[in-house]
C-alpha cells in the first residue's frame, strides 16, 4: 500500500485482533508451566482447566494492567471471593505437577507436599521476579542474597494452597466446575533443616525476600493468619510501585518474546547465575 499510514493500520488491526491475547498467552503459558493434566504415574487430566488459560487470554485481549494481571494470579480469590474470574486467574498456582496418589506414611505425605510448595515458590519467584528463590530449599542459595531461612518465610505465604475443583456461577447464571486453588488453614510454618521434613525447627511467620530492595519484607501477619490474608500481601509485596525487579523482569520477558532473545538472556533467572544485561541503562529506563 502506498499510504503512509498502512504500517499503523496494520499494527492496529494485528492489537486488535482476538488472536493477540492467544498468541501471547502462548508465552505466558509456558511460563506458567501450565499443563491439562497431574502429571506423575496416573497423570490425571483436568478437565476444567481450561477456564485459566482462557482467562490469560481475555485479560491480554482486554490489556489488564500487568500489576493486576499478576495480583490476580496470586489472591484472585481472594480479590473477587466466589466469581469465576477470581478462582480461574488462581490456576496460576495449580498449574506444576500434583501427585494425587500419596501413602499414608505421615512423613512421606509431608515430603511430597513440600515439594509441591517448593514448585509454587520457584513458579511465583521466577515469573515475576527473577529469582531462584526455591534454590534455598534445603541450603543457603549459593550465588543469590536469599537463605534456606527465608526460603520457609516465603513459603509460608503459600503453605494454604491445595489444588483441586470448585463449581462457580457463570455471567449466564449457570454452574461450571473450575480446576483451581482450594485454600486451607496453612497451620503453623516450620524451618526444615536441610530440607527434611523429619528435622523441623523454629515456626516463622510469613514474608518476602530480603533480596527484592526498597520494598519492607515483613508483611506483619500473625503465625495464625488465613491462606488468602498471606496470598493478599503477597501479591501487594510482589507488585509494590518501589519494586523495580517486578518491572525488569516482565520488560525483560516482552523483548525477549518479540526479538528473540532478552536484554537479559535468562528470562526467569536475573540473579547471578542468569546472564549480564546487554544494555542495563536501556533495561532500567
Amino acid at each position: 500500500s502506498p499510504s503512509s499510514n498502512a504500517w499503523a493500520q496494520l499494527v492496529d488491526r494485528l492489537l486488535a485482533s482476538r488472536h493477540y491475547g492467544a498468541r501471547w498467552a502462548r508465552h505466558w503459558l509456558a511460563v506458567a508451566r501450565y499443563g491439562e493434566s497431574d502429571g506423575f504415574e496416573y497423570n490425571r487430566p483436568r478437565e476444567d482447566f481450561w477456564h485459566y488459560r482462557d482467562w490469560v487470554i481475555r485479560s491480554l485481549n482486554e490489556d489488564l494492567p500487568y500489576d493486576q494481571f499478576a495480583q490476580m494470579q496470586i489472591a484472585g480469590d481472594a480479590i473477587k471471593p466466589g466469581t469465576l474470574e477470581g478462582h480461574a486467574a488462581v490456576g496460576f498456582l495449580v498449574c506444576g505437577t500434583h501427585n494425587a496418589v500419596v501413602g499414608g506414611e505421615p512423613l512421606m505425605k509431608q515430603g511430597i507436599r513440600e515439594d509441591e510448595l517448593e514448585g509454587v515458590v520457584g513458579a511465583i519467584s521466577q515469573t515475576f521476579l527473577g529469582l531462584t528463590a526455591n534454590c534455598a530449599r534445603c541450603h543457603d542459595h549459593k550465588t543469590d542474597p536469599i537463605t534456606t531461612d527465608e526460603y520457609y518465610l516465603f513459603s509460608g505465604t503459600v503453605a494454604g494452597v491445595n489444588h483441586g475443583s470448585k463449581e462457580l456461577s457463570t455471567e449466564d447464571g449457570n454452574v461450571t466446575p473450575v480446576y483451581t486453588v482450594i485454600s486451607s488453614y496453612p497451620g503453623a510454618v516450620r524451618i526444615y533443616h536441610r530440607g527434611d521434613v523429619a528435622s523441623p525447627g523454629r515456626e516463622v511467620k510469613p514474608s518476602g525476600l530480603r533480596a527484592v530492595r526498597n520494598v519492607p519484607r515483613e508483611f506483619k501477619l500473625d503465625a495464625c493468619a488465613s491462606d488468602q490474608e498471606r496470598r493478599l500481601k503477597l501479591a501487594e509485596w510482589i507488585t509494590d510501585p518501589r519494586n523495580a525487579i517486578f518491572l525488569r523482569v516482565i520488560v525483560n520477558r516482552v523483548w525477549h518474546y518479540h526479538f528473540g532473545v532478552g536484554l537479559v538472556e535468562t528470562p526467569n533467572d536475573l540473579g547471578f547465575q542468569g546472564g549480564r544485561p546487554s544494555h542495563p541503562e536501556l533495561l532500567d529506563w
